[in-house]
C-alpha cells in the first residue's frame, strides 16, 4: 500500500493519529538529546513548526503506525533530505529498532540502530 503525503495535505483520514505519533517520537528523541537543526528551514519565526510538519516526517509516523514492528519502513522523496530529517531518522531507527530506507533525489539512505549507510555524508 502506497500513501503519498504532500506539504499541507491534511486530508488523510488518520492525520490526527499520525501527528500525535510524530509529536510523541519527537519528545522521545529530545529525551536522548535531539535538538532540531533549524538551518533546514528559511523562516526564523516558525522554524520548529515547519520542521515538525515536513511531509517525510509525517510519512515516517504513518509507516510506524501502519506496519508490523519488524518490517522496514520505506520513504521516497523527490528532493534531497535535510540535515534535521537525517538526524531524526538516525534517532528513530535507534529508538524503535526499525530499519528505515529513504530514497531522495540522489541516493538511498539505510538507517538502522542510529546510523546511516551514507555515514552522515551526502
Amino acid at each position: 500500500m502506497i500513501h503519498r503525503f504532500a506539504a499541507g495535505d491534511v486530508k488523510h483520514p488518520q492525520i490526527n493519529e499520525i501527528k500525535k505519533e510524530l509529536n510523541e517520537l519527537l519528545e522521545r528523541l529530545k529525551g536522548i538529546g535531539y535538538q532540531p537543526n533549524l538551518s533546514s528551514v528559511l523562516y526564523d519565526d516558525e522554524k520548529r513548526l515547519l520542521l515538525m510538519s515536513h511531509s517525510e516526517k509525517l510519512a515516517l509516523s504513518f509507516g510506524l503506525l501502519s506496519t508490523d514492528a519488524g518490517s522496514t519502513i520505506k520513504i521516497m522523496k523527490n528532493l534531497s533530505i535535510c540535515k534535521d530529517f537525517h538526524i531524526v531518522m538516525c534517532g528513530v531507527s535507534r529508538l524503535t529498532g526499525r530499519k528505515i530506507v529513504v530514497r531522495d533525489n540522489t541516493r538511498f539512505h539505510h538507517f538502522f540502530n542510529g546510523a546511516c549507510s551514507c555515514r552522515n555524508f551526502w
